[in-house]
């Protein structure tokens, strides 16, 4: 498990998962991008990271702002 290791031991006792924390990452580093964004950098199923992001945004992790451009869109903060 090479890759997990560059994360650094301290993550493999968090209650986040790897992909979990690239999300994280991800919303930081690209703060407003949208999901389809974070899915197509992770490479990761839209409707998985749906899950993920409703599930974050209950417990207030993140928030999402409807796009003014699309409202079909939203942003992640």
């Amino acid at each position: 498990m090479p890759f997990i290791n560059l994360l650094g031991n301290h993550y493999l006792d968090s209650e986040y998962s790897v992909t979990e924390v690239g999300i994280f990452f991800e919303i930081y580093e690209n703060e407003g991008c949208t999901a389809t964004h974070i899915a197509q950098e992770m490479n990761i199923d839209k409707s998985y990271l749906s899950r993920i992001l409703k599930n974050h945004e209950k417990k207030g992790y993140i928030y999402r702002q409807t796009s003014k451009e699309d409202e079909r869109a939203y942003h992640l903060f």
